[in-house]
């Protein structure tokens, strides 16, 4: 309940002494939550892990709060003000000052601009401040995992889209490229990190980390197509149920030792539980972007946006991560469907999901097929 009201006020933050309050509101609740097993020695770690790394981050972020406070304060520079730390107020100081900043005072407004957006890039889990995702995602319980996959991700692209559309907005042409190697760099890391990765939530970190490059992009995109937010906005209601249904039969699937989940133990796993089995295809052919599931369609407007916005090598790039993608998806969907018969599949066939599982997690299902063939039933595409 915090994590969710701290995002309702990071989301809407329109000062950096709102974002930054907020923001931490959230990260210290996360750091109860991944930590929450306390016999389990996976999420204490993990716990420990995201603690250390968190408060980099934070200090990180802001110390470029700061410079850009003091700078945007400073009396002696055009469009100065006393509430530098307001959105309109940075934005309009750095749009007046675009081309008179030199020297000492240019190098201090980029990298101000360049730590903010290097403390928000370790909340989306963009490289190189990816490094805690897979560790933090395997010892976590495996509902705060999904939580933490799909709230964090979605806030932390929503205030980069507020940053980049408001105050850093006359700094478009250097943040840019910038943006465009980490896209890069995230899209690649995840995708070929993944494809030998045996751990499902170490899996799912490492995709994580790739979808996290497919909205880098859709990003970059909106600074020159406007409508891209929105297809950022449609990838993450896709990736929310994919993720959600993937998480969900992990949950149901796992057992005392839910950090250690391979691979292996979903072997002939459609044939034990076919409903689960079928919930688990839908969610990981959505992330893979498949059609006719929703993942497919948030993909394809997020490629539509940066053909249209002139990104051809991104999107020569994040069409190459799908394909990469669809190897390690499809490796899980070939234990769960096409694995040779066992005796251990007919002792444990046998499943605990209650209606109420079945209810939440058909609907997840329903959800996505639908998206996907009629994506104006989500009102953003209206």
């Amino acid at each position: 309940l915090i994590i969710a009201a701290a995002m309702m006020l990071l989301v809407q933050s329109a000062n950096f002494v709102m974002l930054f309050v907020a923001l931490e509101t959230v990260t210290v609740a996360f750091y109860v939550l991944v930590a929450y097993s306390r016999t389990s020695q996976f999420s204490l770690e993990s716990g420990l892990k995201y603690l250390i790394l968190g408060a980099l981050s934070s200090g990180i972020l802001l110390f470029g709060i700061v410079l850009l406070y003091g700078i945007a304060g400073s009396p002696e520079l055009m469009g100065s003000s006393r509430d530098s730390l307001s959105y309109n107020e940075l934005a309009n100081f750095i749009t007046l000052n675009t081309n008179n900043l030199i020297g000492v005072d240019n190098m201090i407004v980029k990298i101000g601009a360049l730590l903010v957006v290097a403390g928000i890039s370790f909340k989306i889990g963009a490289v190189p401040f990816q490094i805690w995702v897979p560790d933090v995602y395997q010892g976590a319980p495996t509902p705060v995992t999904a939580y933490l996959a799909v709230a964090s991700k979605a806030a932390g692209f929503i205030v980069l889209i507020q940053l980049l559309h408001g105050p850093f907005i006359g700094l478009k042409e250097f943040l840019v490229p910038v943006l465009s190697v980490i896209a890069v760099a995230t899209i690649l890391f995840g995708n070929v990190a993944a494809v030998t990765q045996r751990n499902v939530k170490r899996l799912m970190g490492l995709s994580g980390i790739a979808h996290a490059g497919y909205l880098l992009v859709g990003v970059i995109a909106s600074l020159y197509v406007p409508w891209a937010v929105y297809a950022v906005i449609f990838y993450l209601v896709t990736y929310l149920l994919a993720s959600f249904a993937v998480f969900g039969v992990m949950s149901l699937a796992a057992d005392a030792d839910d950090a250690n989940q391979e691979l292996d133990h979903y072997e002939n796993f459609a044939r034990k539980r076919p409903f689960l089995g079928g919930v688990l295809v839908s969610g990981l052919g959505s992330l893979a972007g498949i059609p006719p599931l929703g993942g497919f369609i948030g993909k394809l407007f997020l490629f539509v946006a940066a053909f249209q916005a002139g990104l051809y090598g991104l999107l020569g790039i994040s069409v190459l991560g799908v394909v990469i993608s669809i190897y390690y998806y499809f490796g899980w969907i070939r234990e769960c469907y096409f694995s040779a018969p066992s005796s251990a599949a007919v002792e444990d066939a046998s499943g605990d999901e209650t209606v109420g599982d079945r209810l939440l997690l058909g609907a997840l299902v329903v959800a996505t097929v639908v998206i996907g063939l009629l994506p104006a039933a989500l009102p953003i595409i209206r």
